[in-house]
C-alpha cells in the first residue's frame, strides 16, 4: 500500500515562515558558510512501500501503545480471552522487539494492573521472551521493583535440558541472597521453574534462614507443590 503524505501548498513551501512557530524567518538572509560540497553526495532517500523498516516499527509501535494500555483491563472486553488473544498476538507477530519494548515500559511502570499484566503477557511469549527477559535480569543488581519481571518467567514451561536453566538458577541465588523480601520472595516462586528434587533443595535451604514472611511464601510453595 502506497504511503500518502500532505504535499505542502507553493505558497507555504517559498514564503517566510512566521516566528511565531519557532523558526527564524531570516535565516535565509544569513551569510553562507565556508561549507565545501564533498566529491559524493549520496542521493536523498525515499519512502517506498515495502522497505521502510522505520515507518514499519512506527506503525508498530501505535499499535503496541494501544495493545499496552489494554493491559491494565482486568475486569472489561479487554480482559476476556478473546480479548487477551488479540492483544498477545500483536506482541508475538512483533517478535523481539515488542518483548524489549514491553520490558523498557515495565522499568518505569508504576500501575500495579499494568505491570501484572505485563508480567503475564510476558509468561504467555515463554519462546520469544525467555532470552531477552534473563539477559536483563543479569545485567543489573536484584531490584525489588523487578519482582514481577522475575515471576513472570516463574510460570514458563522450560525444556527438562534447557541451557537456560543454569542462568536461572544463577538468578534464584542472586535473588535469594538480596536483603529485600520482595527479591527473596520473587526467588522462591521462581523455583517453580526447576525440577522437583532442585526446587526442593531451594526451598529448603532457604526456609533455614527466612523471616516469618518469607517462611510462610515458602511453606505455601511447598504445601501446592508437594502436598505437605
Amino acid at each position: 500500500m502506497a504511503v500518502a503524505f500532505p504535499i505542502s501548498s507553493p505558497i507555504e513551501l517559498f514564503n517566510p515562515v512566521p516566528a511565531s512557530v519557532g523558526i527564524d524567518p531570516n535565516w535565509r538572509r544569513r551569510p553562507k558558510t565556508t561549507y565545501e560540497k564533498p566529491d559524493h553526495v549520496p542521493p536523498i532517500p525515499t519512502i517506498s512501500d515495502n522497505d521502510s523498516e522505520e515507518l514499519d516499527f512506527n506503525r508498530k509501535e501505535r499499535d503496541f501503545e494501544i495493545a499496552y494500555h489494554a493491559l491494565a483491563d482486568r475486569r472489561g472486553a479487554n480482559a476476556t480471552p478473546a480479548g487477551r488473544a488479540a492483544s498477545r498476538k500483536i506482541w508475538r507477530e512483533a517478535g523481539t522487539k515488542a518483548v524489549e519494548w514491553l520490558i523498557d515500559k515495565f522499568k518505569k511502570e508504576q500501575h500495579p494492573e499494568t505491570i501484572i499484566g505485563i508480567a503475564e503477557t510476558l509468561t504467555a511469549l515463554e519462546d520469544i521472551a525467555l532470552p531477552v527477559v534473563l539477559t536483563e535480569l543479569e545485567g543489573d543488581e536484584p531490584k525489588p521493583e523487578y519482582a514481577a519481571l522475575v515471576e513472570s518467567l516463574a510460570w514458563m514451561k522450560l525444556p527438562q535440558q534447557s541451557p537456560s536453566r543454569l542462568r536461572i538458577v544463577s538468578i534464584i541465588n542472586r535473588y535469594l541472597a538480596s536483603p529485600h523480601l520482595d527479591c527473596q520472595v520473587a526467588a522462591v516462586q521462581l523455583t517453580r521453574i526447576l525440577d522437583d528434587d532442585q526446587a526442593r533443595q531451594f526451598l529448603d535451604r532457604a526456609k533455614k534462614s527466612a523471616n516469618q514472611r518469607l517462611h510462610e511464601e515458602i511453606e505455601d510453595l511447598l504445601n501446592e507443590r508437594f502436598e505437605e
